[in-house]
């Protein structure tokens, strides 16, 4: 499983996303106007702790046997979401 099988599920997510607003629009429901914001932001909220902890760095310190060269930086950034 690669790069085309995500590609497949994106695919289908895209094709049936026009079926899916149309159905949503008709059966809009005022009185459930609170449900679909937290919805909304429960969702955007989900996105924003995946990007974050996608771009998640840690900085390591670290020490030389000897000053080989002085203006070399001593911390190194690691990603924290290494596959």
């Amino acid at each position: 499983l690669g790069n085309g099988i995500s590609f497949l599920i994106f695919a289908g997510i895209v094709a049936e996303l026009p079926t899916s607003l149309s159905r949503f629009v008709s059966t809009w429901d005022p009185s459930q106007f609170f449900t679909y914001l937290l919805f909304l932001i429960v969702a955007i909220v989900t996105i924003v702790g995946v990007v974050f902890v996608n771009d998640g760095q840690r900085i390591i310190r670290y020490a030389l046997p000897r000053p080989a060269y002085p203006t070399l930086r001593r911390r190194r950034p690691f990603r924290c979401n290494m596959r």
